[in-house]
């Protein structure tokens, strides 16, 4: 049997989890985009918004693609549910502290509402294309197992040919020498 590798391929998630968080500040920011004027502090937001959503995803990225790895699909989609709240409660808990950090006053309870779906949109979007990577990467390492399975049976019906017709060359050339 073939062992079973993990599939990991740390720095290709960072790029899909990167592109899906420039692309989703690139579609928030877009009535803004095309205003006459874009001023520093809008990019400064931007970036400080990438880099928080960044750091709230990575603790959900490590438990989904590294430890969860082994549990079976539908267990780990159903913890997207528990693992969604913590991505959001992380975000606002670093909006917080950044906030007081640049003497911004604090998110109300409003304003941590009218961010859910902001937030919620961008985790759907790149986890599903990180579930959707992996799942490709499982499918791409499951067709080269059965290629060398496939492989193997073949060299073994092979092996097993010759095993069957050496005894018979074997036995008539030493009935054709008595």
């Amino acid at each position: 049997m073939i062992p079973q590798k993990k599939i990991r391929n740390t720095p290709r998630e960072i790029s899909i989890f990167l592109v899906c968080l420039l692309l989703m500040s690139l579609l928030y920011a877009t009535p803004r985009l095309f205003s006459p004027r874009i001023s520093t502090s809008f990019v400064l937001e931007l970036l400080v918004d990438c880099v928080i959503m960044s750091l709230a995803g990575l603790p959900v990225w490590w438990l989904h693609f590294r430890k969860w790895t082994g549990l079976p699909m539908k267990k780990r989609f159903l913890r997207h549910f528990f693992t969604s709240l913590l991505y959001y409660v992380i975000w606002t808990a670093l909006y917080q502290i950044y906030n007081r950090l640049t003497g911004l006053p604090v998110m109300t309870g409003q304003q941590m509402l009218q961010h859910i779906g902001p937030n919620l949109l961008f985790y759907i979007q790149v986890f599903s294309s990180l579930h959707i990577d992996l799942f490709f990467r499982e499918r791409e390492q499951q067709q080269r197992n059965e290629r060398e399975l496939r492989e193997l049976a073949h060299r073994a019906e092979i092996e097993s040919l010759k095993a069957q017709i050496q005894p018979h060359f074997l036995f008539k050339n030493l009935r054709s020498h008595i």
